[in-house]
């Protein structure tokens, strides 16, 4: 099924990361902070995911195998296709500053490097899903028809 991005949608949240125990520690902490959060180990469950769901963040890791292929630029790309206005927050143990850059350029709203503690992923997370809301609140206020 197909979902279209709402204000009710700003809790929603994708994690991509092909290691089993960060995947579901993250997942844990989101939910119990109240995000609807869906999980991907790679880049396949990742793209069919954002097919077929709208996300307003999406928090990808950058390699997602044990080759050399950098996967989460792939998912980014797949993002910005299906979801321009998605926020992307690459979370990555192969941090460079040619990746950030990277990263930056093809659209990531943010670039952090592992291990980095759940609180300060969730504050940027918290942050982002602010901005969302106070934007569909001012959406609203817009289509308010004029009294008179």
């Amino acid at each position: 099924r197909d979902e279209t991005a709402s204000a009710g949608d700003v809790h929603k949240l994708l994690l991509i990361d092909d290691e089993a125990c960060i995947l579901a520690a993250m997942a844990e902490y989101f939910a119990g902070l109240g995000y609807d959060v869906d999980c991907a180990a790679d880049e396949d469950a990742a793209r069919s995911l954002i097919e077929r769901h709208r996300y307003r963040t999406v928090i990808t890791d950058l390699r997602l195998s044990r080759g050399d292929r950098f996967e989460g630029f792939e998912i980014l790309a797949c993002l910005r296709r299906r979801a321009p206005e998605a926020d992307c927050i690459v979370l990555t143990a192969h941090a460079c500053a040619e990746s950030e850059a990277r990263a930056l350029q093809q659209g990531a709203t943010a670039f952090l490097q592992k291990p980095q503690p759940l609180s300060e992923v969730a504050a940027l997370v918290a942050m982002l899903t602010a901005r969302h809301t106070d934007s569909a609140c001012l959406g609203e206020l817009h289509a308010v028809p004029a009294a008179g």
